[in-house]
Order: structure tokens, then sequence, then C-alpha cells
């Protein structure tokens, strides 16, 4: 396999997109060994999810579900997603490399669950006050500019966090082939400057980019 860096763009929540990626990451997980599950999500919720992975109950998930209410994420498919991975896929790690959202729901509470095990001074700890800081300014960004028609200082912001937080997980791995599942826009190469193009410049031909949302 000479691909290394696997990623797929999504219509957030469509659930036979969900369906297709899970058949895909069995495949990966399954007969090419793979772990490592990069998501569009903050670095503290993939770090409760792979906390949630280590239990025996769904009240982690359950409560990341009710923190994205009115999101595309709150559904059922959603649920029914992650729980078919602990079922099948049980040695999976996920890694967050989007802006801080839910900073101060899900951050907020990641933060304290560290500060109640005496964590402050971990790696775990600054990552995750460093995303929540990384969400604040993008949706200030936003907030200053919600009134444009075109929001480009918000969203070149948020493609190159995506990029500079994909690339420091990413850089720590043992192993580089790893699956990564974005929004659309962020995975075709048709949009300029955004994440898959910055990588591709970076990793070459290992990078592997398709836009499922354009197959549904």
């Amino acid at each position: 396999m000479n691909k290394k860096i696997f990623l797929f763009g999504e219509a957030h929540g469509e659930e036979a997109q969900m369906r297709y990626q899970l058949e895909i990451w069995r495949d990966m997980y399954t007969h090419h060994g793979m772990r490592n599950f990069f998501v569009e999500y903050a670095y503290y919720t993939a770090e409760l999810l792979n906390m949630w992975m280590r239990t025996d109950d769904d009240e982690i998930l359950l409560a990341l579900h009710d923190d994205f209410a009115d999101t595309a994420c709150h559904t059922s498919s959603w649920l029914d997603f992650y729980r078919a991975i602990k079922v099948f896929c049980q040695q999976t790690i996920f890694h967050g490399t989007d802006v801080g959202h839910q900073y101060d729901t899900i951050g907020e509470r990641y933060l304290t669950l560290l500060e109640e095990n005496n964590l402050q001074h971990t790696e775990q700890y600054r990552l995750a006050k460093e995303n929540c800081a990384q969400g604040k300014h993008f949706y200030d960004l936003e907030y200053t500019h919600q009134d444009d028609d075109d929001n480009y200082e918000a969203d070149e912001y948020r493609e190159t966090a995506l990029t500079e937080n994909f690339i420091r997980a990413y850089e720590k791995l043992d192993d580089p082939r790893i699956m990564g599942v974005y929004g659309g826009l962020h995975v075709t190469y048709d949009v300029e400057g955004n994440m898959a193009n910055c990588l591709h410049e970076k990793y070459g031909d290992i990078l592997f980019a398709q836009d499922l949302s354009k197959l549904f």
C-alpha cells in the first residue's frame, strides 16, 4: 500500500456516507492493521471519545451527542457509527484536529476532568487549552465578520489550524498509516488553500483524498 494518509470528505450527518466510511475503516483496521483515525473535532473531543472507548457504558458518548445539539452530528446515525467502531474496531485511537468547537462545554469539561486528576501540567492539558483558544479566536473572527458576504479571514484561519493540528498529531505517530474523515470542503482538491491541498504539498503522493459527498 503506497498511500499512507487516506482522507475522506463527507456531508456531515449523512447516514449513507457514514455507513460507507464505517465499511472503509473496518477494512483498513482489519486487513491493513490501521489504528489511528483522524476526525474533524476538537482535540479534547477526540480525547473524550478515546476515554469512552475504554469504558463499559455510553455516558461519555451520550454527553458528547447532547453537546452536538443543533449540529449535523446530532443524529442517531452518529451514535450508531461510533458504537459500531467500539464493537468491531476496539483499538481505534481518535485524533481531533479541528479548532476548539464547543470550547465552553466539551472543552471546559475535559479541562475540569484533568484538573480533578491533578493533570494540569501534562501535554494533554496544554493542547486542550491551546485548542480552546483556537476555537475562541475562530468564533471571534466569525462574529466580527458576520455581515461579510464571504468570511475569508475566519475560513483561512480554520484551514491553517486544521492543517497545523493535523501535522502536529501525525508527526507524533509511530505508524504513518491513518484514515481521516472531514467535511468535503476540507478534503477536495478543488478548494485552493484548504487542508487537503496544504497537506499534499507537505506529504505528496502518500496522501489520498476523496470527497464522498460527491459520490452520494
